[in-house]
């Protein structure tokens, strides 16, 4: 008798099910260390079922990555949307000094060099369509918070977040002045985006 075919809700939730468990394993031991082996026995389902929804543990891997990215943008939205335009600047700079702290988000950063040998298994294909993604979602952020994507340009905006993130990362950097390396970055993006700040007193 042949096993019983899931109905697309199981599916869902297999699937959701591998992908929550390969995050945990990937924050905790990084990319390299973890196999296709260690997701399926920490999500308890046999192998088979991974390939169901995987290719490989790279397939994983790059859909990880947009999910995290979405989750990224989709935060920084809802802060947006949610602040006043007294507000903005504040909050804008809480929401970046809480994802630098993030694991998830520094993990992607920490990896560095074994995300670049994913993207570089990526096809021209994959690679046009997060390129075009990341800089749709930067442009879509700077016209909700109100500016002109001419005047305050995507590429930028997504640079100095990267830049302040390999920071994090880099063991090149002098740990002694690295919080006050990333608040000068920090200040600097947010003059670039909302123009110098007037202090008083």
């Amino acid at each position: 008798m042949s096993p019983r075919a899931l109905t697309d809700h199981e599916k869902a939730y297999q699937r959701q099910k591998i992908m929550a468990k390969a995050r945990e394993l990937l924050l905790t031991h990084g990319i390299r260390k973890v196999s296709v082996d260690d997701i399926v026995k920490a999500a308890t389902m046999a192998k088979g079922s991974f390939y169901n929804h995987f290719k490989c543990k790279e397939d994983l891997l790059t859909q990880l990555v947009w999910e995290i990215y979405q989750g990224f943008i989709d935060q920084a939205a809802a802060v947006i949307r949610a602040s006043g335009t007294a507000e903005l600047r504040g909050n804008v700079a809480a929401f970046i000094r809480a994802i630098l702290s993030e694991p998830d988000k520094v993990f992607f950063f920490v990896n560095h060099q074994e995300l670049e040998d994913l993207i570089g298994s990526w096809n021209s294909s994959e690679l046009h369509d997060f390129s075009a993604m990341e800089q749709k979602a930067f442009a879509g952020l700077i016209t909700l918070a109100g500016k002109d994507t001419a005047t305050v340009k995507p590429g930028v905006v997504h640079n100095y977040i990267h830049t302040m993130y390999f920071a994090i990362s880099d063991d090149a950097i002098t740990q002694e002045y690295l919080q006050e390396t990333v608040d000068a970055m920090l200040e600097g993006l947010l003059n670039y985006i909302f123009g110098t700040e007037v202090r008083h007193g």
